[in-house]
């Protein structure tokens, strides 16, 4: 009983560590493609977003079966990815 029980649990856990590596790997693939298509503008020196959520999404779609859309990340057009002050969408900031 005990083993069947054992074999459940790590069957869960096995299955819950691919789902957290598929949304890894989505994360990183969304980013990726909002960066390819990015726009940089070296007077201001920030990078600009050139394309939108929906766009990344359809892209997305194309590649992978299941889709997490919690890896897709809130873009649109003209949204500011980073920039030298750290206030970029794609920037960790000490003061959030």
């Amino acid at each position: 009983m005990k083993s069947k029980k054992n074999k459940l649990k790590s069957l869960l856990r096995q299955r819950e560590y691919e789902q957290e590596q598929s949304v890894r790997e989505q994360k990183k693939e969304a980013k990726k493609l909002v960066i390819a298509k990015a726009f940089n503008d070296t007077e201001k020196h920030e990078v600009i977003s050139r394309s939108s959520t929906e766009e990344i999404l359809s892209k997305m779609a194309e590649k992978f079966t299941e889709l997490s859309l919690s890896a897709i990340p809130q873009v649109e057009k003209g949204l500011v990815l980073s920039n030298d002050y750290g206030h970029g969408a794609f920037q960790e900031a000490f003061w959030r």
